[in-house]
């Protein structure tokens, strides 16, 4: 509820507005899909019926979209609203086999949103072309991973690579795995330094030291990734128990054994798992 107007408002106030506006209520509390009916009556409500998770939700919502004859879908956090041209931009610089994010502001506007950050920092093009303040409409910069408050999705992109994977229910390990499997078909992921949107997830206050649910989520990720063989994933499962050995280590708070009990759980889904990676192998 605390963001709805300014996010939706912020889409038909753009000098592209969308066609369609599909808000998915997973399972709110606050009134928020009561006061979104009242506000704009055009928008349509997809209402889950239970906390089923990002994924989950997401997907729900591109599937309406692509049901009603979307040519691309613009994939938006709760938390997020649009600078005017954001929208023109990312369409401007649409392909059929290509993902496109817009630069992460913080909610601010003082500077970069946190998870954006890294996206900068690895990638030397895009960190010169912001340095130079340049801001074309019609360039976009190829990354390798980008963070999921805001993708912009050609509904043939949608349709090769396969849905959002409701194994995961956090929203960052779920674009990681669709990520993984858009490297796999060689589809690119493109940043438009002339498209804004702000992003308020800083205003949330520092993290814990250690969600001890990311340790699941790694695991998942590693098993699930399609270009992966039994080598690499027994090496990536090593690699995570040993950096957790030295957070034990260094901050005296046991891992070990929720990696134990994870480790389980994850070799519970092997079998489906493996469906996973070899139907997105077969795609290739």
């Amino acid at each position: 509820m605390r963001w709805v107007d300014k996010s939706i408002s912020s889409l038909y106030c753009s000098t592209s507005p969308p066609e369609h506006v599909i808000v998915v209520d997973n399972s709110s509390s606050d009134g928020t899909p009561e006061f979104v009916a009242g506000a704009f009556p055009e928008v349509e409500i997809v209402r889950m019926g239970t906390n089923a998770g990002f994924a989950a939700a997401a997907q729900a919502g591109i599937d309406r979209a692509v049901a009603s004859g979307a040519d691309a879908v613009l994939l938006m956090h709760h938390d997020v609203w649009l600078a005017s041209g954001a929208l023109e931009a990312l369409v401007a610089c649409c392909s059929d086999d290509s993902l496109s994010v817009p630069v992460y502001m913080n909610g601010f506007g003082s500077g970069y949103e946190t998870s954006f950050r890294p996206v900068i920092r690895h990638s030397y093009g895009l960190r010169r072309f912001l340095e130079r303040g340049a801001g074309s409409s019609t360039v976009k910069i190829h990354v390798k991973d980008v963070p999921s408050g805001c993708w912009f999705l050609p509904v043939a992109l949608i349709r090769e690579t396969g849905p959002l994977n409701r194994i995961f229910t956090d929203a960052g390990p779920s674009a990681e795995e669709y990520l993984a499997r858009t490297r796999y078909l060689s589809k690119r992921t493109y940043v438009v330094p002339g498209a804004i949107i702000f992003h308020d997830r800083d205003s949330y206050g520092d993290r814990t030291l250690f969600d001890v649910s990311s340790i699941y989520n790694d695991l998942l990720l590693i098993e699930c990734n399609p270009g992966s063989c039994a080598l690499s994933r027994a090496a990536a499962k090593a690699l995570l128990f040993f950096r957790l050995v030295f957070l034990t280590v260094h901050y005296r708070v046991n891992l070990l054994s929720v990696y134990r009990d994870d480790l389980h759980r994850v070799k519970s889904l092997r079998c489906e798992l493996k469906v996973g990676r070899k139907k997105y192998r077969s795609c290739r």
